[in-house]
């Protein structure tokens, strides 16, 4: 007869075993168990050899009879020679004697020690019909069918309901307008640069003109206070450069970047993996990020715009400031 499940236990179990046995099949979980289904005139041996190759779970009945039976271990030897799950009923608390150990030591138990044993049967229904749901294995796209399960498993206790887990979502489809297409060649990057410091340099001028305002409607001919004008000039200058730059790496797009359709965007392999740029949704920098790129970007330019050189030898075309904060230039669609 079909069956999915073989019960392996001692003779001295038997009512144990025909309950086992029972409580499965009104759960439409088909059984074999001995001597019910040793055909007429088989070979006994034979018989359960070939059954528990046919089976996908084997239930052990765990007692003091079955933990010393050389039957019961030579069926449990089998289900592990062919890749056969095993779930240890267990009936009695009991050690496992060394021959047991080495089969099933490391496997989770299916305790029954407390009355009644109906509860525990039922438990042991949801929880086979559990293993056998998940070595229900489809054929792949070739039709093919995958390698059955193999080796020892652990069977969770389950209370209540089944639980199938989905897959874990990927990325089918590349992300819609907007989506990350290529690292931005060196040629662009250095337009975007070239556009940024010109507005930036604007911005500046305009901020440290408007502070200077005052003086220039109250002239003094001090030199000592022509010379703190001038200060208070360049200071201002040099504290609004900084924060046009560290906003503009923040949200990853200035206004020369925007020109030219350039992004500055996390490195997409640090955020999922070893995914494509192609397959990423692009993420802008942030504060924290854009302030090491700025930090960064203003000790390049004092180096004579050496960190901005290095997107020549560099695989990605990323610069200093890039490698410090770990973002690329992409173009965008």
């Amino acid at each position: 007869m079909a069956h999915d499940v073989f019960i392996s236990y001692a003779a001295e179990d038997r009512p144990t075993a025909d309950a086992v046995c029972a409580t499965l099949e009104a759960h439409a979980i088909g059984c074999w168990i001995a001597p019910r289904d040793v055909l007429p005139s088989m070979d006994y041996g034979q018989a359960l050899v070939e059954a528990i190759s046919q089976s996908r779970v084997m239930v052990l009945v765990f007692s003091s009879h079955s933990n010393h039976s050389p039957h019961v271990r030579r069926e449990v030897e089998r289900a592990m020679a062919r890749g056969i799950p095993i779930l240890p009923f267990r009936i009695e608390d009991v050690p496992l004697s060394p021959s047991l150990e080495y089969c099933i030591g490391d496997i989770h138990w299916l305790d029954a020690l407390t009355p009644p044993l109906e509860g525990h049967l039922e438990h042991l229904a949801r929880t086979v019909d559990i293993l056998l749901s998940r070595s229900r294995i489809p054929p792949d796209i070739e039709g093919k069918q995958k390698a059955p399960m193999t080796g020892r498993v652990a069977v969770e206790a389950v209370d209540k309901e089944v639980h199938v887990e989905a897959p874990e979502p990927k990325l089918a489809t590349p992300p819609a307008a907007g989506a990350v297409l290529a690292t931005a060649p060196f040629g662009l990057r250095a337009g975007a640069l070239v556009l940024d410091l010109l507005f930036a340099f604007i911005a500046t001028a305009i901020v440290a003109t408007l502070a200077a305002i005052p003086a220039m409607v109250n002239p003094c001919q001090d030199p000592d206070s022509l010379c703190v004008q001038d200060a208070g000039w360049f200071s201002t200058m040099w504290l609004v450069l900084p924060c046009y730059l560290w906003v503009s790496n923040a949200f990853g797009r200035s206004p020369g970047k925007w020109m030219l359709r350039l992004a500055v965007i996390r490195n997409p392999r640090r955020q999922i993996g070893a995914l494509s740029v192609q397959e990423v949704k692009p993420l802008p920098p942030g504060w924290g990020l854009g302030l090491a790129r700025t930090v960064v970007s203003l000790a390049s330019l004092l180096a004579l715009g050496l960190g901005c050189f290095w997107a020549l030898r560099d695989s990605e075309r990323r610069t200093w400031h890039d490698l410090a904060a770990d973002t690329l230039v992409v173009r965008l669609e």
